[in-house]
């Protein structure tokens, strides 16, 4: 979804950026496993292979709305996924993507963030520090069939950039004021590596309510 226009797509954003190593790279330390995690290949539509092993989980924390999970202790390595959302998050600061539209995509300006998360993606350095990465996998289907790139939050307290991919949601938080209390749901840096399972419907819904307000959509969408 667009400002401009709703359809499905098999389309990926793209564009001519990065050197053969640094694809491979990226691939290696994150996003091959975190899309094995989504819907690998030879597993059939509507199968989430990470939702599944949450769902035998022993939670370590449970609301009616909210259960939270130690990534260690369930088999799942979440720095994967944090490098994973840092990755297309810095490329967001280097690039404006290309939308199915045809409109380019508003590039994000996180100042001296954008080398420190360039080295460690480099494996250069450590996680950055004033990083949070918060790990939620979405119960809803709303979720799990929707991805929006890296996206400001509005009336966040700090700042803190929105990604959706396919019923993961990454909040990442940046900056040096980030509350001690949020440095430990990030799924890189807390004690453990903490991962959240919640209905992300509602939240879903309002990042596209404004873009829904003006596209238009395609012939398959309108039945």
């Amino acid at each position: 979804m667009t400002a401009t226009v709703s359809k499905t797509s098999s389309n990926q954003l793209w564009t001519r950026l990065l050197c053969s190593a640094c694809e491979d790279r990226f691939n290696r330390n994150g996003e091959r496993y975190v899309l094995s995690w989504l819907r690998p290949r030879g597993i059939a539509d509507g199968e989430f292979p990470l939702l599944d092993r949450l769902k035998l989980a022993l939670a370590i924390h449970s609301t009616p709305t909210l259960n939270a999970y130690a990534g260690d202790a369930i088999g799942i390595d979440t720095e994967k996924f944090g490098y994973f959302a840092l990755s297309i998050l810095w490329r967001a600061t280097v690039q404006r993507w290309r939308l199915p539209d045809g409109r380019l995509t508003r590039q994000v300006a996180i100042g001296e963030l954008e080398e420190r998360i360039r080295q460690y993606l480099l494996s250069e350095v450590d996680f950055p520090q004033n990083v949070v990465v918060v790990l939620t996998i979405c119960l809803d289907s709303e979720s799990r069939g929707t991805f929006y790139p890296p996206a400001l939050q509005r009336n966040a307290a700090v700042p803190s950039y929105g990604l959706l991919v396919q019923g993961l949601h990454f909040n990442i938080v940046i900056g040096p004021n980030i509350p001690a209390e949020m440095r430990g749901l990030c799924c890189v840096s807390s004690p453990q590596h903490a991962i959240f399972l919640r209905d992300c419907r509602e939240d879903t819904l309002r990042s596209f309510s404004t873009l829904a307000s003006t596209n238009r959509p395609v012939s398959s969408l309108r039945s």
